[in-house]
């Protein structure tokens, strides 16, 4: 569906088509707010983002609007990520080496990736990573999947609810969208963990490396 779309249908179910108490400006907030929630809680966009890495430099900032790393690959190699006292163990608690080398690790601080070793050269680096929504306009694709768009109707009725203080309302379309984030929840967990296996880091076989 498009913003539009979900704007009309949510206008139709509370009656008010062509209601100018709902801006259709402040809609279209609405629609975003609702795809940040899903998009925090059930992280359902992703996107796969390169870069080039610059020999000698370790640090690289998140690609814009990812809020999370899921996996980075460096010139084909999966990269393992690692706490800042693993790092501490690979460097001797030299934390301003300069050794550099073909990156094995990484370590997220702040939304910046610390690759060890600093890369030796330029090669792809590519991120796997979780994103937030860009804002919606009344010309917008909307980034979270379609089958949770219906749901967003329920989002923007509980505000529409609100704000015209039928609070009953409010509290029913509330636990529709609750449902909706549940749903989004399973669904995309399922979607990626087919295959996963648990697994633990072993420091000690990065030191004996």
């Amino acid at each position: 569906m498009t913003p539009l779309e979900i704007e009309t249908m949510a206008r139709q179910r509370y009656n008010a088509v062509g209601d100018s108490f709902w801006a259709s400006t402040e809609m279209m907030g609405l629609i975003w707010q609702a795809c940040q929630e899903l998009a925090r809680e059930a992280k359902c966009i992703r996107r796969v983002f390169t870069t080039t890495t610059v020999a000698g430099t370790r640090e690289y900032a998140f690609p814009t609007n990812v809020t999370a790393i899921k996996r980075i690959i460096y010139n084909g190699i999966r990269l393992d990520e690692v706490q800042f006292t693993v790092d501490d163990d690979l460097t001797s608690f030299y934390e301003t080496t300069t050794n550099q080398g073909p990156p094995e690790t990484f370590v997220q601080w702040n939304e910046t990736l610390y690759l060890r070793p600093i890369p030796d050269g330029a090669y792809t680096l590519k991120i796997y990573g979780y994103c937030e929504p860009q804002e919606v306009t009344s010309t917008s694709t909307l980034e979270v999947p379609t089958e949770y768009h219906q749901g967003l109707c329920d989002y923007l009725n509980m505000m529409m609810a609100a704000k015209d203080k039928n609070l009953q309302a409010a509290q029913w379309f509330e636990k529709r969208w609750d449902l909706t984030k549940a749903k989004a929840v399973r669904q995309e967990r399922a979607k990626y963990r087919g295959g996963n296996l648990i697994s633990v880091y072993d420091a000690e076989g990065w030191l004996s490396r």
